[in-house]
């Protein structure tokens, strides 16, 4: 009975231990689940906590399931009417670069700063979705965008020229 009330405390370590790295284990998420997830937790418009999305984004970095998740994280902070934030927070060319919906994520980016107060950003944005994603479904919105701020920024008088192109 001394040998098992010795090996007792190695016992529980050793136990501890295996539940530990089960439980981190079990925590690993790899990219794809990562990628269902955000699309199981934006399905029907709904937006998760912050914190699930900023915790996805922080794990995938520099991968498409975290620019993703930062395209979720903006969208939260723009329905919670932070706009300076959400723009912030889509100024990032891998949204470009890593996923297919940079024109969304420009449009977003652009309304965001317009309804910020900051119209000069405003359109530069609207100017590079027109420009970068000539067909998107986004782009005549946000060549109408970028007269709106144009108007708004005292520039009423490069609208016309600038919506030609419709």
């Amino acid at each position: 009975t001394r040998k098992i009330r010795d090996l007792f405390p190695l016992t529980v370590t050793l136990f501890v231990i295996c539940l530990f790295t089960a439980a981190c284990s079990a925590q690993q998420q790899t990219e794809q689940q990562a990628l269902d997830s955000l699309r199981d937790l934006a399905r029907g418009g709904k937006l998760p906590p912050e914190s699930v999305a900023a915790d996805i984004e922080k794990r995938f970095a520099g991968k498409t399931a975290g620019t993703l998740a930062k395209l979720l994280l903006a969208r939260i902070r723009f329905d919670a009417k932070d706009y300076a934030a959400a723009a912030a927070i889509l100024n990032s060319p891998d949204l470009a670069t890593r996923t297919s919906v940079g024109d969304h994520a420009l449009w977003l980016r652009g309304t965001a700063l317009q309804l910020a107060g900051d119209h000069r950003q405003a359109m530069a944005v609207f100017e590079q979705l027109a420009n970068d994603h000539p067909d998107s479904i986004r782009a005549d919105e946000g060549r109408i965008s970028w007269a709106a701020s144009a108007i708004a920024a005292g520039r009423a008088a490069d609208v016309p020229e600038f919506l030609a192109a419709m």
